[in-house]
């Protein structure tokens, strides 16, 4: 287990879900997520992996909780390609939010000794 890997891991990770490689039935995940939330007026989403939960709880579009759903079945390949592994860190979560200069994304984790990381992925749109 490379501890020194998770932060580069989770940022990879977090680029990976904002790309435009991030593409279900016709359309760009970072779409989906846009528009998820400006039609809930919101400004903030979670999204836990590998538990699949978003929140706010809410009844999402399919399209949205099928690219999370290939996204999470991605997880353990991409944090062993890291050399982390899934014990040391047994939740995820991308934290997606809009503030008066666009959307941005961070993906939060507390590894198994208790280390928090909160690592920033660029900003997206």
């Amino acid at each position: 287990m490379k501890y020194k890997n998770i932060k580069s891991m989770l940022h990879n990770f977090g680029h990976s879900f904002m790309s435009l490689m991030n593409y279900v039935d016709g359309e760009y995940a970072i779409d989906l997520l846009a528009a998820t939330l400006k039609e809930r007026r919101q400004d903030r989403l979670e999204i836990h992996f590998p538990s699949q939960r978003i929140e706010p709880l809410a009844d999402y579009s399919s399209r949205l909780r099928k690219s999370v759903g290939y996204r999470a079945d991605a997880l353990p390949g991409h944090m062993a390609s890291h050399g982390v592994s899934l014990e040391a860190l047994p939740e995820i979560v991308l934290v997606i939010f809009r503030d008066s200069t666009g959307m941005h994304c961070r993906v939060q984790a507390t590894d198994d000794r208790g280390k928090t990381y909160d690592v920033r992925v660029t900003k997206t749109a």
